[in-house]
């Protein structure tokens, strides 16, 4: 009678997944900075030149910007107070950049997620 032999290459397999992972988010992360770097009102630069990267645990991943004025500008609106009213932000100085730079730039690379999965798993030739 012939023997079986079933070779298992799950830990291999585990291994690569997580470089494909890793690469991808990390692709999108860097794609996320680079577009709302593009989009950010822009006067004297400080706030487009402060964007920057953070590696969380696991795959996560962080995108902000490191001036305290960022989420004003996110929100295009300043809050002045409880009950007060907000004043809303309707000129910006340079054209092409708007309110909601960063989380824009979230949905567009989010709603190309799978191309970046597609890619890092070539990349990895799993």
């Amino acid at each position: 009678m012939g023997r079986l032999k079933v070779d298992d290459n799950i830990d291999d397999f585990r291994r690569k997944n997580a470089i494909v992972m890793q690469g991808a988010v990390e692709d999108m992360s860097k794609d996320i900075k680079m577009l709302a770097q593009t989009r950010v009102p822009f006067k004297s630069g400080d706030l487009q030149k402060s964007a920057d990267i953070e590696k969380k645990e696991g795959y996560r991943h962080q995108v902000w910007f490191n001036e305290e004025y960022a989420a004003v500008q996110e929100r295009g609106q300043r809050l002045t107070g409880i009950g007060a009213p907000t004043r809303m932000f309707k000129n910006y100085t340079t054209a092409g950049t708007h309110k909601k730079f960063l989380s824009k730039a979230a949905g567009k690379v989010a709603s190309e997620s799978l191309n970046y999965f597609k890619k890092a798993a070539q990349l990895a030739k799993v």
